[in-house]
């Protein structure tokens, strides 16, 4: 076809020369009916000027199981995408007519889910299909995934598999324990019985502190009371309302917002004045600048009296979890030094009700709890302080280990598990959880070392 191109044109070329050498010439000229189509881009409008670009994507090309343990009866899932990309030069809709793989009896892959073929997509659109991977071999294994489709040049695209089994799945998860910038709310009772217990509480304030204090730490300290009888309920109190690392005379200033809370009308309602303290008019208002974004948020508890709150406990969790966002929970604390549950406690200064609802909290957001009635609060104040300032107190695990294998280092050395003063291990969440004096400080590394477990059933 080129060199047909070629020779009308010289033809044409060889007229004119022959025109231009002969002037005078009385010639005949007969022009044929042309039988050639013009070259690409001319008299077309530019119809075929672009090569059509792939309309369908396929993500990703390759697929990697990785290692699957052979004794578990549950496969691995994977997915994989086609995309319609929408491009100008594509079809409005373009179908999918099949999905198989190369060799699904030898390698251990196949195809769990997918739609019902043929699938059409749209511009934008895109299909999955769900894999899955289960051997008995311990060997690495591979296998093909071929779609088929009816777009243009992308009759047929393919998906590399890639998975290996093996016996077990040796895993190490390692963190290094940091400070992180806090803000510590002390939610405080106020009641004429309480007058000694704030006392103790300002008194033990420096062993609180000694953490933020000794890593130089980013620290914000506010106070407020449980109980005012009037809309000043959550605002923090004192001379100086929001405590830091640069506030000159600390303890003193504590010691002032902490003893000098007026004793106020109404029931004792922590919960309530937490939560008005961190949520609006009151957090953009008489508490602007408290609770940052970024930073460990500590509730502290201190009442001899049960909350009083008007709404559901359900109800304050919720808002307070919902703070930092699900997937910084770990950024919420809530410790409580009240009377145990059940019976209270009695103490030189009298007699303290147990604060089961404090309590529930405490443990719901993995804080610190002390009895009220301790004649010394310097050990729980302490805890409670690291534990505030701490950038984790729980551990994520990578993968669900195999209980018997984990086994947990501090700087090398290894931890118990313990109840009290270890760690445990929280299923539901998947991680570990430190307690006591096995709490890691700042500057250490963590490794929890374990056995994956086999992949739940779905």
């Amino acid at each position: 076809m080129r060199l047909l191109h070629w020779n009308k044109w010289i033809g044409l070329v060889a007229l004119g020369l022959l025109l231009l050498v002969a002037p005078g010439c009385s010639c005949n000229l007969v022009v044929l009916p042309s039988t050639y189509s013009d070259p690409p881009g001319i008299g077309d409008g530019g119809k075929y000027s672009q090569s059509i670009s792939d309309c369908l994507e396929v993500k990703p090309t390759l697929r990697d199981f990785g290692p699957f343990q052979i004794r578990c009866g549950s496969a691995i899932s994977e997915e994989v995408k086609v995309v319609h990309k929408g491009l100008p030069s594509c079809p409005r809709s373009v179908r999918v007519t099949g999905v198989t793989l190369g060799n699904p009896e030898d390698s251990g892959f196949s195809v769990q889910e997918r739609p019902a073929l043929p699938h059409t997509l749209a511009p934008g659109e895109s299909m999955t299909i769900k894999l899955s991977f289960l051997t008995n071999q311990l060997q690495s294994l591979q296998d093909t995934l071929t779609i088929q489709t009816n777009a243009p040049k992308q009759e047929s695209m393919e998906v590399v598999l890639k998975g290996e089994g093996v016996k077990e799945i040796p895993q190490r998860d390692i963190y290094k324990q940091v400070i992180q910038a806090s803000d510590i709310l002390f939610v405080v009772d106020n009641s004429r019985s309480m007058t000694q217990e704030q006392a103790s509480l300002a008194k033990n304030f420096a062993s609180f502190m000694q953490w933020a204090q000794r890593y130089q730490g980013d620290f914000q300290v506010g106070v407020i009371p449980v109980r005012t009888g009037d809309n000043t309920l959550g605002c923090l109190a004192g001379p100086t309302k929001i405590m830091t690392p640069k506030t000159p005379n600390l303890a003193k200033v504590f010691e002032q917002a902490a003893t000098g809370l007026p004793s106020g009308r109404g029931p004792e309602m922590g919960l309530e004045s937490a939560l008005l303290a961190l949520s609006e008019p009151k957090r953009s208002g008489c508490n602007k600048g408290f609770l940052r974004d970024d930073a460990v948020l500590s509730m502290v508890f201190i009442s001899d009296e049960p909350d009083q709150s008007p709404d559901e406990y359900e109800f304050y969790l919720k808002f307070f979890k919902s703070l930092k966002g699900e997937e910084r929970s770990h950024l919420i604390r809530a410790s409580a030094v009240v009377g145990p549950s059940p019976g209270g406690c009695r103490s030189v200064y009298g007699r303290a009700s147990p604060g089961p609802r404090y309590l529930r909290l405490a443990n719901e957001l993995k804080g610190v709890t002390a009895s009220i009635c301790e004649a010394d609060w310097s050990k729980p104040l302490e805890q409670i302080g690291l534990w505030s300032v701490l950038s984790r107190v729980r551990f994520p695990l990578t993968r669900p280990p195999v209980m018997e294998s984990i086994r947990v280092t501090i700087n090398g050395k290894v931890v118990a598990p313990s109840e009290q003063q270890g760690w445990v291990y929280d299923s539901e969440r998947n991680d570990i959880e430190f307690r006591g004096g096995s709490i890691p400080i700042p500057g250490d590394t963590i490794a929890i070392d374990y056995l994956a477990d086999c992949p739940d059933p779905e």
